[in-house]
């Protein structure tokens, strides 16, 4: 990791300051990683186990392990519910998200837009919470915003929740929601790939079709 380390984002040990070169992260001995995701101002790691790792800032539970509140500047255990394997990760300015083997989408941090998708507005989770997922749903693939999150499905539908004053959601509505909406991709298309950014207040999708 490199650049600003204000919220002790580069997870070597040190507090504050920045890097101009690549530093090492200070990884638990024997742990080996196999995906990365970048947050406002937090970072995750997908363990060849399936848990998750995460550091940096924690003012609103977006490290997932417990507790709120200050920063971390070396790497913690995501508090994954019992038996969950992370296959997925994605982090959003104050929240993070993860897709699991069983096909669960798993939640945490900032709750103030819906971005926890658990039907409600406000607060924040310290620890993974389900998004609350339309019956039958499979998920594949996911992907967060400044404030937003999307789920892609195995049938090429796009789901959307948390903020969405800026039309972001896609649902032809301009307001947040703390429950998964349907992205109105234009008929006949079906979406392959999703992307948006811990920053961005909009919402990209790659599709076949028409």
């Amino acid at each position: 990791a490199w650049g600003d380390n204000s919220y002790e984002q580069l997870g070597d040990g040190v507090d504050g300051g920045q890097s101009n070169m690549p530093v090492s992260v200070d990884l638990p001995p024997g742990v080996k990683v196999v995906a990365i995701a970048s947050g406002g101002f937090h970072n995750l790691a997908l363990t060849s186990k399936g848990t998750v790792l995460a550091w940096g800032d924690d003012f609103e539970g977006q490290l997932g392990n417990g507790s709120s509140g200050g920063t971390r500047d070396m790497p913690v255990s995501v508090d994954l519910p019992t038996g969950e394997k992370v296959t997925k990760l994605s982090a959003g300015g104050h929240d993070s998200l993860a897709l699991t083997s069983k096909g669960k989408v798993l939640a945490w941090g900032d709750n103030t837009y819906g971005q926890l998708g658990g039907g409600s507005f406000g607060g924040m989770s310290d620890v993974p919470v389900e998004v609350d997922l339309p019956t039958g749903v499979k998920v594949t693939a996911i992907s967060s915003g400044a404030a937003h999150n999307m789920a892609l499905t195995s049938k090429g539908k796009v789901l959307a929740w948390g903020y969405g004053f800026d039309d972001e959601l896609g649902d032809g509505g301009n307001s947040s929601a703390d429950l998964p909406v349907k992205v109105k991709l234009p008929k006949g298309t079906r979406a392959t790939e999703l992307r948006s950014g811990s920053s961005a207040f909009h919402s990209l999708a790659l599709v076949t079709g028409k």
